[in-house]
């Protein structure tokens, strides 16, 4: 019995020491983009150590947000997480970023993001992923994509799902954006952007391939493996939501619901 206690003192000495030498957390310089509820957020990690953190609301297709700039002094991490502190002058709150890696040695962090007030208590709160981006930011992959057209697609009239259409499509725990562009008179397009990877799946269908029923909008589209039959159901004139499928021989599968948000003129 003694030397079993003895065995049990020294494995529970070198947990505690594996423990205090465990290695902080430490945060990749670079781009991160991840999707919370309503918002594309971007998180700019520079080597100088001023960083910034953008906001861009996804129902206004990115014409409203916010930017908020904070230094290594906002920062502490230990070996479990980074916290990021946002304490602005002024305002009866404080926001607060916790960042953990998904798994060892991940560049794809897990965000759990809240707003106390000052004397501590919750008062929101929300979690999701952030994907370290090598290239430039999905945003920037978005409106490239519809630079040529975007002007004829923001002129078609409002009727039916004519325009441009942009959002987010969930499929298990994954979130992605999402973008539609329906012409009534060429091909019409439903396009997914990977976030942190650089690359699209995209879909297609002619103007007799989409079929309005009940309210709702059916479409056969031509893609063999991802959401060659999309579903759509008005919620309101700017709002949709909907699913998407693929069908191969006598097998069906989902590729995700989605909510799809139209794309207007930026008033001035």
């Amino acid at each position: 019995m003694r030397k079993i206690a003895i065995l049990l003192s020294l494995l529970l000495q070198a947990v505690s020491i594996g423990y205090v030498m465990a290695k902080e957390v430490s945060l990749k310089p670079g781009l991160y983009e991840g999707i919370s509820e309503h918002e594309f957020v971007l998180l700019q990690l520079n080597e100088n150590g001023n960083h910034k953190i953008f906001k861009m609301n996804i129902p206004s297709a990115f014409q409203h947000g916010k930017q908020r700039d904070f230094s290594e002094q906002n920062i502490h991490c230990d070996q479990l997480r980074c916290l990021i502190t946002f304490d602005s002058e002024g305002t009866d709150y404080i926001d607060y970023l916790s960042l953990a890696p998904e798994y060892e040695d991940s560049s794809n962090v897990m965000v759990f993001e809240q707003t106390k007030s000052r004397a501590g208590e919750p008062m929101v709160s929300q979690a999701y992923q952030l994907s370290y981006q090598k290239n430039r930011s999905t945003i920037r992959e978005y409106w490239s994509k519809y630079r040529e057209t975007l002007d004829k697609l923001l002129a078609l009239p409002e009727q039916g799902i004519y325009g441009l259409w942009v959002g987010t499509i969930r499929k298990d725990d994954k979130v992605e954006l999402l973008s539609l562009a329906v012409y009534p008179d060429q091909p019409s397009t439903l396009t997914k952007f990977f976030l942190g990877m650089g690359i699209t799946n995209e879909t297609s269908f002619e103007p007799q391939q989409l079929v309005k029923e009940n309210g709702a909008y059916r479409i056969q589209a031509s893609h063999p493996s991802f959401a060659n039959q999309l579903l759509l159901v008005p919620m309101s004139e700017n709002t949709l939501n909907g699913y998407a499928f693929h069908t191969a021989k006598t097998h069906s599968w989902i590729d995700g619901s989605f909510q799809l948000y139209r794309v207007k003129e930026e008033k001035r």
